[in-house]
């Protein structure tokens, strides 16, 4: 095998792979990336049975081949070259030879067949969604998948299409986020949940600067999405998600509209005296047009008011201070609507079209 590239394109696409090679490994092929150099492309593939990516890049190929590197070896060898072009060879023992300049490297690659590919998905009927919107809804709601391994189902995120809607979900018994967008048209219903490092890498490929859609395909096992160059594969967390349904028509008698940012900031003020894991919460007292937050702890107190729009009953409730402002930086709007259906009810933040909803649990004061 035989091919140059420039050093560029093929960081950009190492470092793209790598995303799906894990960090740990008992076994050496499953640390490994696979280059694949055919008629005028490199193709790189990082698969470790959870998440596999695969990405496309122009090359100048004199002769085709298939080989399986050491993946942050061949990231790092890349990365200290010089710029320019780089020209890879790899002889009939997998030796691949790397130059660049006046710089050479000789690394031992292993057999490509040992390595586990991308499953074969049907790729037929897929839905389209702008990058742009699927980076957004991912990253409005990951904060809140549960970290532990209780309910497996939870550590992922629903991924659903109904009535030409497509809603991302995640919970983890404290708090729940849910983004939603009717983009989609005439895709069959579809419900999946997709582990959160999958959504994260998913988040993480999207270029912002491209504006390019995301192609989405399903099948039983696995969800897959083209972006650009790029294939990602992901297996699905076998499951029933909680029924968010249940908790969205709540039947609100305090509703509370008020500047975001301000409202992020005090909330923030109010947190610099609880540390991780405490459960001291912060104290909400609505009434008349203002909330007075206020916290004690054992390290010292705080207490502010903010001008707002009241409508409904006064107020008197606690929360977790990180967990109510995740939740409010989390929405895409200038001002928030907070609203309570009681002193024991969580706190749900949403717009009139429910484009986004948020609920936070509150804590016993």
């Amino acid at each position: 095998m035989k091919f140059k590239v420039s050093k560029a394109s093929l960081n950009r696409g190492i470092n793209i792979a790598i995303k799906a090679v894990p960090s740990h490994s008992t076994m050496a092929i499953m640390s490994c990336m696979l280059v694949k150099a055919e008629e005028n492309s490199l193709e790189l593939t990082g698969n470790d049975l959870e998440i596999g990516i695969m990405t496309t890049i122009d090359a100048e190929v004199t002769e085709p081949g298939i080989v399986a590197l050491d993946a942050k070896m061949f990231q790092s060898i890349i990365s200290k070259m010089p710029s320019g072009d780089i020209l890879v060879s790899v002889d009939d023992n997998y030796v691949t030879t790397i130059k660049s300049g006046k710089a050479r490297f000789s690394i031992c690659g292993q057999n490509p067949e040992m390595f586990t590919g991308l499953p074969e998905i049907e790729t037929e009927n897929p839905f389209l969604i702008s990058g742009d919107t699927l980076r957004e809804m991912i990253q409005g709601t990951l904060f809140s998948v549960a970290t532990n391994e209780t309910s497996k189902v939870m550590t992922g995120e629903l991924f659903q299409i109904k009535d030409d809607n497509l809603r991302i979900v995640a919970l983890d018994g404290h708090r729940l986020a849910l983004r939603e967008v009717n983009t989609l048209s005439g895709h069959p219903d579809m419900k999946v949940v997709v582990p959160a490092k999958s959504m994260n890498e998913i988040s993480k490929i999207i270029n912002p600067a491209s504006n390019e859609d995301v192609y989405i395909y399903s099948s039983d096992n696995h969800l897959v999405l083209k972006i650009e160059d790029t294939i990602i594969t992901t297996r699905l967390i076998d499951g029933e998600y909680f029924d968010v349904n249940r908790v969205i028509n709540a039947n609100c008698t305090t509703q509370v509209t008020v500047d975001k940012n301000a409202l992020i900031e005090c909330i923030e003020r109010a947190g610099l005296f609880v540390k991780a894991g405490d459960k001291k919460p912060i104290i909400l007292d609505v009434r008349d047009n203002e909330i007075e937050f206020s916290i004690n702890s054992p390290t010292g107190a705080m207490a502010e008011s903010l001008d707002v729009y009241k409508h409904g009953e006064d107020l008197h409730v606690g929360f977790n201070p990180h967990l109510l402002a995740d939740a409010i930086k989390a929405t895409p709007d200038s001002t928030v609507k907070l609203s309570f259906a009681g002193v024991k009810s969580p706190c749900y933040i949403k717009d009139e079209d429910m484009n986004y909803f948020y609920m936070v649990l509150p804590v016993n004061i």
